[in-house]
């Protein structure tokens, strides 16, 4: 079938905008994923650095479970209402578990790292060794700190209220077991 020129003219000129219209669908398409891709990079680095936190806050909390295990004779003397880390403290003159808990206070301050008025790498840090059944040889050590992303509070009772909004309070915490070698 021939067509006229006529009819030519008006299939090309019908033709004519669909291009452009690809083209702006195309950059539509394009920037949304543009936007994904930076709210995914945000993401990510939000992520990267409640991860290296969590390192951080595990190393410190097994710090203290070694010690505890170290010193399996006195190890009901780590136990205490105290939350860690609040304050720096001078160490010189303290032997066995109080320097042990004197030492581990001043590691989650930042005494003994680089740290800027008590808070180190930008994380504020607290800790706890308790027991709960004073008739069982077990002790939970917990470290808390303050996150970046808000979950949910912690059942966990370590630095509860310390750091204002107990959604961001992030807590890693283990259990030391002293085996009764007597019996």
């Amino acid at each position: 079938m021939k067509y006229t020129l006529n009819q030519r003219r008006a299939t090309r000129h019908t033709q004519n905008g669909s291009t452009m219209i690809e083209v702006l669908i195309a950059i539509l398409v394009m920037a949304f994923g543009m936007t994904a891709m930076a709210g995914l990079a945000a993401k990510s680095t939000v992520m990267e650095v409640e991860s290296a936190q969590r390192a951080r806050a595990l190393f410190i909390m097994q710090d203290m479970a070694d010690r505890i295990s170290a010193n399996r004779v006195a190890a009901a003397d780590y136990v205490s209402d105290t939350t860690w880390g609040e304050d720096d403290a001078d160490c010189d003159s303290l032997t066995g578990a109080d320097l042990d808990l004197c030492e581990w206070n001043n590691t989650m301050r930042g005494s003994l790292d680089r740290a800027t008025d008590g808070v180190v790498d930008g994380m504020t840090m607290r800790g706890c060794v308790t027991q709960p059944d004073a008739s069982v040889p077990i002790y939970v050590v917990t470290v808390a700190w303050q996150g970046i992303s808000s979950t949910f509070a912690p059942a966990d009772e370590c630095a509860e209220d310390v750091f204002g909004d107990d959604t961001l309070r992030k807590v890693v915490r283990t259990r030391v077991r002293i085996a009764d070698l007597a019996s």
